[in-house]
This record gives C-alpha cells, sequence and structure tokens, in this order.
C-alpha cells in the first residue's frame, strides 16, 4: 500500500488524498431513530483511533489537518505531471446521498 504521491511513468502522478469525516458535509437534517446507536459508538473510526491534543472527530480540526498534508503533497509535484488522485472518502458534499437513503443514517457526522 502506497500512501505518498508516486510516479507511474509518462509524467503520471499518482497521489492518495488522505481525509477525514468533515463535519460540515452533514447537512441533511438528523433522522431520529431511538435504535441507531451514536456514531461514536457504531464506527469504529471514532472509538479506535486517537489524534493528538488539539484534534477533535466532533469537529473539522481532523479534515484540515489532512487537508494540509494534502496540499503540501500536490505541491510538492509541480505543475508538469498529470495527476491522478483519489481517496475512500466523497470529496464533495452533494455526492453524500441524503441520510434517508443510507443503512446507518449518521454515517455523514
Amino acid at each position: 500500500v502506497h500512501t505518498k504521491p508516486r510516479s507511474v511513468g509518462g509524467g503520471v502522478v499518482v497521489v492518495p488524498l488522505l481525509a477525514w469525516y468533515e463535519p460540515g458535509f452533514d447537512s441533511d437534517p438528523d433522522v431520529k431513530d431511538d435504535s441507531l446507536n451514536p456514531v461514536e459508538k457504531t464506527m469504529t473510526d471514532f472509538h479506535l483511533c486517537k489524534w493528538p491534543e488539539g484534534y477533535s472527530m466532533s469537529d473539522a480540526s481532523v479534515a484540515t489537518y489532512f487537508d494540509k498534508l494534502n496540499d503540501q503533497a500536490l505541491a510538492a509535484q509541480g505543475t508538469d505531471p498529470v495527476v491522478i488522485s483519489f481517496s475512500h472518502f466523497l470529496p464533495r458534499p452533494e455526492l453524500l446521498p441524503e441520510k434517508r437513503y443510507l443503512f446507518y443514517p449518521n454515517l455523514p457526522k
């Protein structure tokens, strides 16, 4: 698994983007369902990941930190190569389905 930009030849660089949940993407009203556990208890990302002091999973601090790392990685590539980037997180809020269509509606939190 490569986690840093890597040239694949022909002037093409593959840049894996680091990402985390962005609370600002959660724009839909909450789904009221007492059978749903809070996101912090359901998603292992939230109870297994530990962050340094000053970073919190309940605000945008972790997502902002990763954004800055991505900016540095992309800037290091210069302007000449063709850059292909990817992430397993959705890069734009409009790509996230409405909560009512999700198996676990609290996922966007």
